[in-house]
């Protein structure tokens, strides 16, 4: 029986992929997680569920077997994400500058704080330009058809802008 837990390849290997800047080619296997942190490598290829929060890293509680969850557990489940990737997240305001090899991300959530239910995430290009990945597609616009200038003003489905981080790797 094969270990769901395991990772196929080790997770420095995942880290040396990491590219925020190249053109996302596999868009039918990858989320909105996996844009954020520039992982554009077919989940298959790393694990069942890895870019569920938490799963890179082997998390103690696997969201992907929950319907919903708590802001908190989310959020522990990223930051053992990124600091088993190796990358240094800070907290930043949606128009603050970032350093030149950083990049900014911004976490949206379904539900409330004490029952999520789903996570978005947009990822800031070097240009300014802000974007997501939604199904098997890169958007520059929101729901609304609107140019996605600030994640403040975006307007996603039922989705609540929580706050922007800006990520480096260490």
């Amino acid at each position: 029986m094969e270990n769901t837990r395991a990772l196929k390849m080790p997770i420095e290997t995942i880290r040396s992929l990491i590219n925020v800047e190249r053109e996302w080619e596999n868009k039918q296997q990858t989320n909105s997680y996996a844009y954020a942190l520039g992982l554009d490598i077919p989940e298959e290829k790393i694990k069942r569920y890895a870019y569920t929060p938490g799963n890179l890293s082997n998390c103690e509680i696997d969201l992907s077997h929950y319907n919903s969850f708590t802001y908190e557990l989310l959020m522990y489940n990223i930051a053992h994400d990124l600091e088993a990737l190796g990358i240094e997240a800070k907290e930043v305001l949606p128009e603050e500058k970032v350093e030149e090899d950083a990049w900014k991300i911004a976490l949206f959530y379904t539900g409330y704080k004490s029952n999520i239910c789903d996570y978005h995430f947009l990822r800031q290009l070097k240009d300014g330009t802000w974007t997501h990945k939604n199904g098997s597609k890169i958007y520059t616009r929101d729901d609304f058809f609107r140019i996605i200038k600030s994640p403040e003003t975006c307007f996603l489905m039922g989705r609540h802008y929580d706050k922007c981080l800006s990520l480096k790797l260490r």
